[in-house]
């Protein structure tokens, strides 16, 4: 006879099912029904693994500068987090952090002019919608201060008097 999980026999016909098999079936059929990737079966994301962030003397007119990395992981928000720009962001960050707190993972740093910043432990959680870097310039700069990345492992945000540029690096 073959065993039983609950009430549901694994045999078929005279030929018993191992639950071996099963296993690797049931993991293709969530897969391939959309569902999310559970936390067991992550193993590595697709995300940023490290961040470099370099500002000069006059990074922000001398005056620190908060810089935000924001993983989203929650389809629902992720339309209204690509229309902000880094000023809109960075008013509604708690409520955002308040209204989805497993829907978006928020790092974030504050840099004096002319520091340097590496950041090797920025993995990308599981499930990964999209990335953004928000940075938060004094005054109302020209620019949107709001970058989306897509699918790199690692970069180089340098930032300037009133916005930043982005460098992925190769490798």
């Amino acid at each position: 006879m073959g065993g039983w999980i609950g009430n549901w026999s694994l045999t078929r016909g005279t030929h018993p099912v191992s639950r071996n098999r099963f296993l690797p079936v049931a993991i293709i059929l969530l897969s391939l029904a959309g569902c999310k990737t559970p936390k067991l079966l992550c193993f590595s994301s697709s995300g940023l693994q490290r961040l470099t962030i370099t500002s000069s003397a006059g990074t922000n007119h001398g005056r620190p500068i908060a810089i935000d990395l924001v993983y989203v992981t929650d389809r629902k928000i992720l339309a209204a987090i690509e229309k902000l720009k880094a000023r809109d962001y960075f008013a509604v960050r708690t409520q955002l952090q308040r209204d989805y707190p497993t829907g978006l993972t928020i790092r974030g740093w504050e840099l004096q002019a002319g520091q340097q910043v590496v950041a090797d432990a920025v993995a990308a959680p599981c499930n990964l919608a999209s990335t953004f870097l928000f940075a938060d310039f004094a005054g109302d700069p020209p620019q949107e201060n709001r970058l989306r990345l897509h699918k790199v492992k690692r970069g180089t945000l340098t930032l300037g008097e009133e916005g930043f540029s982005w460098t992925p690096d190769k490798g």
